[in-house]
């Protein structure tokens, strides 16, 4: 049995780096995710071209990495036992079909948690004072914006 699209804990079980054709560090972690004893591996690869590197190294924190250079991501000698969530999607797999993927990794300690109405009450935000305060004014159903142009005029 595989898992389904959706949200995991997961942990990574191996690391290793190359280059694309452009030369740019390519890292590629293993990582497993689990649900009601159900593991399946997957493999993230994490670029450092361009704006994509923020991001990489942002996903290498939360996977635990603590060591200093490329070499140290060879393994997993350099990365804490944490557990993370990965957020599985159907992707192109490159080859015309779709296989699931991962699509973010996420820190489970800091990921958004609904609240229940009372929770919302607690936190007294006055939300149609702040959007009257940026002249911000909700849209009525059916009636459209001074500026739209209806079709034909």
């Amino acid at each position: 049995m595989s898992l389904a699209p959706g949200k995991f804990l997961a942990h990574v079980i191996g690391s290793n780096v190359s280059k694309d054709k452009n030369g740019v560090p390519l890292i590629c972690l293993e990582i497993e995710a689990e649900e009601f004893g159900t593991k399946q591996k997957f493999w993230k690869y994490l670029s450092f071209a361009g704006g994509a590197k923020k991001y990489s190294l942002i996903a290498l924190g939360i996977c635990g990495f603590h060591g200093e250079t490329l070499a140290d991501l060879i393994g997993t000698d350099n990365f804490q036992p944490v557990e993370i969530e990965v957020v599985l999607e159907m992707m192109e797999d490159g080859k015309g079909g779709t296989k699931l993927g991962i699509k973010y990794i996420n820190d489970p300690d800091s990921v958004q948690k609904g609240m229940t109405k009372d929770e919302a009450k607690l936190m007294n935000v006055n939300i149609a004072a702040e959007m009257a305060a940026l002249n911000i004014h909700p849209r009525i159903c059916g009636v459209p914006k001074e500026e739209e142009i209806p079709f034909g005029g």
